[in-house]
């Protein structure tokens, strides 16, 4: 009898432990307060936690979520500043001397991110850095 009161004793904490463990972590989750699509850059009003402000606010999501979804960082991204096929700004610069052109994007990406780009005059691929919104800087 003993040793089954010992066995429900043990069942009964290794069930309750994963609700205690959830509620004690809860409180340290970011989450949204409102369903949110792909793509949705996030604002101050959209999540809601402990760095919530610093960690996620300015971010691109990857996928949509619901209203009260916890976020970890596989649901965002640097924000796009380039997307593939867009047309883009080529720069390029050496010394005092600046040339620009265009160009279509083959890649995307964010700020600082290295992409390929066709050059429309000349058709030719080339790899530059991206430095703005549809701004591509190519260097020698």
């Amino acid at each position: 009898m003993t040793r089954l009161i010992a066995i429900t004793a043990l069942l009964l904490a290794l069930c309750l432990s994963p609700l205690a463990a959830s509620a004690t972590s809860a409180g340290d989750q970011v989450t949204t307060t409102r369903a949110l699509q792909r793509g949705a850059v996030l604002r101050p009003a959209d999540v809601t936690g402990p760095y919530a402000q610093d960690d996620y606010v300015g971010w691109e999501l990857t996928r949509s979520v619901r209203a009260g979804a916890v976020l970890t960082p596989r649901h965002v991204r640097e924000p796009l500043l380039v997307k593939r096929n867009e047309t883009v700004t080529l720069i390029f610069r050496q010394g005092p001397l600046t040339m620009e052109t265009t160009g279509r994007a083959l890649d995307e990406g964010g700020d600082g991110a290295r992409i390929a780009v066709m050059n429309s005059s000349s058709r030719k691929r080339i790899t530059g850095r991206i430095v703005g919104p549809g701004l591509v800087e190519v260097t020698p």
